[in-house]
């Protein structure tokens, strides 16, 4: 198996865990904690999740890319790894001011000390989890079994320890938990692996490629986490509550579908530095298909399947999140092909201007939509809110990117895609006749639909994403159909 197939497999085996495990947890701390707690937690990781993303001024991008250029280079790599470091620790102190009065905007939270402190250690830890150093390097089955072990641990304690609506603070001292072992295990192995030094160090060389990352990410920040922290702000801890339960939800499948971006980013960038542009067109082919062929089905399901979703994981509390997930339904079709225009062609050819560009028309336009719906439509206008966003970066990224996204793209597995999805009308409706219960419904609805879809992708259309599923699926069957996937 190449290393790139590994990596890709390593990457899908962490992803169903990033699904499987928040499909066990969280449906129980929703019914546990209730809309409250939830948006108590959920405020404060939103809250930590923006300042993060601000004061790491594009080190996760940036070092991705660097790391990978120097992989092969001992010596460097230490160098490069140590000054990294070194930067994100000394902008993560100056990031607990800027966390404190955020919260200290909000009155509703103030009286959480608590979860404050508990957040100001989460952001520290950040620094030493070094995500960018281990994608860098390719290190993605580590990072799979690593990650399975600690969520495995978080899963046990949050059965064992979170058993009233009082134990908020229970839930989120798991969370920081498990970022704490991240952090020691990850840090670890750069330390077996590099002769880390902060002696003569040379900070001054990375500022500037860093201020485009910086720009960007603190841009991006702006309309993944602004939307909730403005809710906070306006409305109460229910309302986030309603909002984020759902944006979860919608937001799971997308740890599984982005797993291509995060294991191609540093293999195209390679890729882009060797001009390599055959083997660049190859796995961009493959990407673009993947998301077509999976998007378009589950935008249909979320929308149609959401009163079922939200009866099942929720329950009737969580009864105002059914029009978020309605109103969030197109997301993973969005983000996904906005993460492939930035990641696997602008972010590449050094093009971070016009990534820049991108993400602050979409910053600009989240808080003015932000602050025009909320007040009138509280958790709803928040998700109107992030669909504008998402869906106007989508075009501006595609408009940037077009010369060499039209390359990638088949028209025909989009109407292909779209007109089998429609099926899911039909199917759900008959399983609405005759069952009542939302686990029937789901599980009849979906596991109908699956079949159909695969085997007309399959079968009919000859869908090379549908053969590459069947041949990793099933080891015994054509190895020309793993070949078909010309891209993996």
């Amino acid at each position: 198996m190449s290393d790139l197939k590994r990596n890709f497999l390593s990457q899908v085996i962490l992803a169903f865990t990033q699904l499987l495990f928040p499909l066990i947890t969280y449906p129980y701390a929703a019914r546990v904690l209730g809309p409250s707690g939830i948006g108590k937690v959920s405020y404060i990781e939103f809250t930590t999740g923006l300042i993060i993303t601000l004061f790491s001024i594009g080190i996760p991008y940036y070092g991705v890319r660097e790391i990978a250029k120097l992989k092969n280079d001992k010596q460097k790599r230490a160098r490069l790894t140590s000054e990294l470091i070194l930067i994100h620790l000394i902008f993560s102190i100056l990031s607990l001011l800027a966390f404190i009065a955020l919260i200290a905007l909000n009155q509703n939270y103030q009286q959480e000390k608590q979860l404050m402190f508990y957040g100001s250690l989460f952001i520290l830890l950040q620094v030493f989890t070094i995500e960018w150093y281990l994608q860098g390097t390719e290190a993605f089955e580590f990072i799979a079994w690593r990650s399975i072990f600690i969520r495995l641990l978080a899963v046990i304690s949050i059965f064992l320890f979170v058993r009233t609506g009082s134990d908020y603070v229970i839930y989120y001292v798991i969370i920081l938990g498990t970022q704490l072992l991240v952090a020691i295990i990850s840090i670890s192995k750069a330390l077996r692996e590099n002769s880390l030094s902060f002696r003569a160090v040379d900070l001054k060389t990375h500022m500037k490629p860093l201020f485009y990352f910086f720009l960007t990410s603190s841009f991006v920040s702006i309309y993944v986490f602004f939307d909730t922290v403005i809710l906070g702000w306006l409305t109460n801890k229910e309302h986030v509550g309603y909002y984020t339960f759902a944006l979860r939800i919608v937001k799971l499948p997308l740890l599984l579908l982005l797993t291509l971006n995060t294991v191609l980013y540093p293999r195209i960038s390679s890729l882009h530095h060797d001009a390599n542009t055959e083997k660049i067109l190859s796995l961009s082919r493959f990407t673009s298909k993947f998301f077509v062929t999976i998007t378009i089905p589950l935008c249909f399901c979320f929308y149609l399947l959401a009163p079922e979703i939200i009866a099942l994981l929720g329950g009737k509390d969580f009864d105002p999140s059914v029009k978020v997930i309605q109103w969030l339904s197109p997301l993973p079709l969005l983000l996904c092909f906005s993460n492939f225009f930035v990641w696997q062609i602008l972010a590449p050819a050094h093009k971070e201007k016009l990534i820049m560009r991108a993400v602050l028309f979409g910053s600009v336009m989240s808080l003015l939509f932000n602050f025009l719906l909320i007040p009138p439509l509280k958790e709803q206008g928040a998700a109107i809110a992030v669909l504008v966003t998402e869906g106007i970066v989508f075009l501006i990224s595609l408009y940037f990117s077009f010369e060499q996204a039209k390359k990638y793209f088949s028209l025909n597995n989009l109407i292909v895609s779209i007109a089998i999805s429609l099926l899911t009308i039909p199917i759900i409706f008959f399983a609405r006749t005759y069952f009542v219960s939302p686990l029937y419904i789901l599980l009849i609805s979906l596991t109908t639909f699956s079949i159909f879809y695969f085997f007309l992708q399959y079968l009919l259309f000859g869908n090379e994403i549908m053969q590459a599923i069947a041949g990793f699926l099933n080891p015994f069957a054509n190895r020309k159909q793993l070949k078909n996937a010309k891209g993996i």
